[in-house]
């Protein structure tokens, strides 16, 4: 239930002020994590710390567009200065809590923020980095929240001893930290809204891309493309006030960022839990805080499905389940659809560039439709263009575009960046898809993840997924090695369920792909069928057999690697560009056993 027509809020932080009139005792955000940093907050608590946040900003000299960087994880600290930047008229700057020294210093210098604002268990990083922060021309004043919950020396406190030590502040006078102490110096700013009048076109964040196909880039987003997203999304989603939603994506992506501002535009209830290395214990807090909804990326759901009892946890209030983030296999939808039955699933699909979503499949169409992202969500356009940029006849492949209010203003620093992807045809996604006659959209894969396999042209997504049609795998990622006679040699590397166990040889070599799936040969049971995968040790000729019936020869990966894991950023995404660097050498090990 979102707000009348005529007072739809036009500004990010009008999500949370409205919602604290209209609900002001309801719980705005739940907290779970260590005792120090849990807790619950109303939105009315919310709104009024923002507020005097805000103005402490303003007094310390933000003026209207000045970026303000924010280095903390999911939670109240979290919350509070991403609005309270907002409410002071300064460009919010998420960065992730996983970059190391020298990516901070990078995007630091490509936003060139008037203040840095550190939350709990970020100021490591920051301290390494400080040196080099220093010499960054009007580098940021540092500054966090010290409160009577972060314990006798909190992070921000650790940090300025730190820097001191270092003599850091002397040698670069503009290099300040600041210690917020709650009780005092914000207690005493007033809790009442500023009520800036701010446009909808002035820029509202600047949100870094994951990475995981490149360096990351700063998308420059405005504030009504990102309040024209989040209505998309309440309607798509069916949102109501009654909504509690489990969040266990990082808040600094626009993924979570999208849970966020979604979830207040509606008045509903946000769950931060930053315990998602134990997903047990996140089922547990869906279970306890009766969560409506939960949100995750493809290796969110795989855990959830592969390392937990899922299927058998009492979760009556779970209504729905949301997906995006990259592609999720038919094979892990069906899992789900299955363990799952009460809860309705939809698969969306998104990008930092457009402000949070760019399509769903409604959760009723999915049964008949695995595979596909569905259509367009309200206030977007999506259209398959050719190489020349004509859109593309029905079951045509082409580039995805986007069109809407939504979409980024561009890379901020970085035009020639810029201009690689927006042109008069909206953002071009880099994605390749079709549409067929009712209007659907079908993925076939990133355009740079299309390999040429002895001149053959082979997309590493189909393969994935048939890879994850066989039982004992959890996860996989293919690429594509350089190779000399084929051009690229497809590598799987590949994740098992927690149930499967290896067999003595964890790799299989010689089934490269112009020679077909040779290389699997005597891999088959008696009757020379491939072996029941659930009756004996993973074996990857098994792997490699079980393929034959579901891909051409040329697209059967010769290599099959097992991992204990897939590296993955910070929002998820599996990191190709690391699985390239280390399997391009000729093989030695596997990667795990």
């Amino acid at each position: 239930m979102e707000a009348p027509e005529g007072s739809r809020p036009r500004l990010v932080h009008e999500l949370l002020e409205s919602a604290a009139v209209r609900w002001p005792d309801k719980e705005a955000v739940v907290v779970a994590d260590s005792a120090a940093l849990a807790g619950r907050f109303t939105y009315q608590d919310l709104n009024q710390r923002a507020n005097r946040l805000a103005r402490w900003l303003r007094a310390g000299g933000l003026s209207e567009g000045d970026r303000v960087a924010l280095l903390a994880p999911n939670g109240l600290f979290y919350v509070t200065a991403y609005f309270a930047i907002l409410k002071a008229g300064g460009v919010a700057v998420p960065l992730s809590t996983a970059l190391d020294a020298s990516t901070l210093v990078h995007q630091l210098s490509i936003c060139q923020p008037r203040f840095l604002l550190v939350g709990p268990r970020s100021e490591r990083v920051v301290v390494e980095a400080a040196p080099r922060l220093a010499g960054l021309a009007g580098p940021p004043r540092l500054a966090g929240l010290a409160g009577p919950d972060e314990g006798p020396r909190p992070p921000c406190v650790a940090l300025a001893a730190a820097l001191a030590a270092a003599a850091l502040t002397k040698a670069a006078p503009g290099l300040q930290v600041v210690v917020l102490e709650s009780s005092e110096e914000l207690a005493a700013q007033p809790a009442e809204d500023l009520g800036l009048a701010l446009s909808p076109c002035q820029l509202a964040s600047i949100i870094f891309t994951s990475g995981s196909t490149g360096k990351p880039r700063g998308a420059a987003l405005r504030h009504q493309g990102l309040c024209t997203n989040v209505r998309g999304i309440v309607k798509s989603l069916s949102l109501t006030p009654e909504e509690r939603v489990l969040a266990v994506l990082p808040l600094s992506y626009v993924f979570g960022k999208s849970l966020l501002t979604m979830t207040f535009a509606v008045g509903g209830t946000l769950v931060l839990e930053n315990r998602f290395q134990y997903p047990a214990t996140a089922l547990t807090t869906a279970e306890t805080e009766r969560c409506t909804g939960i949100a995750g990326v493809p290796s969110t759901f795989a855990i959830l499905a592969h390392r937990t009892d899922l299927g058998t946890r009492s979760m009556p209030a779970l209504r729905w389940m949301a997906q995006a983030g990259g592609g999720m296999s038919p094979a892990l939808i069906r899992e789900l659809m299955g363990r799952v039955p009460s809860a309705r699933l939809y698969i969306m699909y998104g990008a930092t560039e457009g402000s949070g979503r760019l399509s769903c499949l409604p959760a009723e169409e999915l049964t008949d439709n695995v595979g596909s992202i569905g259509r367009a969500i309200e206030g977007v356009t999506l259209t398959v263009r050719d190489d020349a940029g004509q859109p593309c006849a029905p079951g045509t492949v082409g580039e995805l575009h986007a069109q809407g209010e939504n979409i980024m203003l561009g890379y901020y620093g970085d035009p020639d960046a810029t201009a690689e992807v927006l042109s008069d045809r909206g953002y071009a996604t880099g994605d390749l898809a079709y549409q067929d006659e009712r209007g659907l959209l079908w993925l076939v894969g990133r355009k740079r993840d299309m390999l040429k396999v002895g001149g053959h042209r082979v997309g590493a997504r189909e393969i994935e997924d048939a890879i994850l049609e066989y039982p004992a795998i959890s996860e996989a990622a293919v690429i594509g090695v350089p190779d000399e006679l084929l051009g690229d040699r497809l590598v799987a590397c590949v994740v098992l369920k927690h149930a499967a166990q290896p067999a003595s040889a964890s790799r299989a070599d010689g089934a490269d792909g112009a020679d077909g799936a040779d290389g699997a040969d005597g891999a088959d049971g008696a009757d020379g069928t491939a072996a029941d995968p659930d009756d004996a040790p993973f074996d990857p000729r098994l792997l490699q057999t079980f393929l034959r019936d579901r891909l051409a020869a040329h697209k059967i990966p010769g290599t099959i690697e097992l991992c204990a894991e897939l590296p993955k950023n910070a929002s998820g995404k599996v990191m190709k560009n690391e699985l390239l660097q280390r399997f391009s050498a000729p093989p030695a090990s596997p990667c795990a056993s």
